[in-house]
């Protein structure tokens, strides 16, 4: 019996474009974790709250946050969504 060959995710028609290209929105993790930001997580969470007003006037931001307390901390923009889904800090795997 013959092997099938294993399509790769281009052949399957997914790419992953440059972040210059045109997308539907930007996609961001809450930073939370002490390890990765020592001594400086509220200074992170505030550039978050400013990166974020810098880029809703112009996209779509989606933000992924660990919890209700967590999503209440932060303000509600025009063009953005929070959603709930805990994991380790910023760097979310692909």
């Amino acid at each position: 019996m013959a092997e099938t060959p294993l399509k790769t995710p281009a052949a399957l028609g997914f790419r992953m474009p440059a972040e210059w290209h045109p997308h539907h929105s930007t996609w961001l993790t809450w930073p939370k974790d002490p390890e990765t930001w020592p001594d400086r997580v509220p200074q992170v969470e505030q550039i978050y709250l400013e990166m974020i007003a810098a880029l809703t006037p112009h996209e779509f931001v989606d933000l992924l946050v660990d919890d209700e307390q967590t999503e209440q901390l932060v303000p509600q923009f025009s063009q953005s969504d929070v959603f709930e889904n805990s994991g380790r800090d910023v760097y979310p795997n692909d």
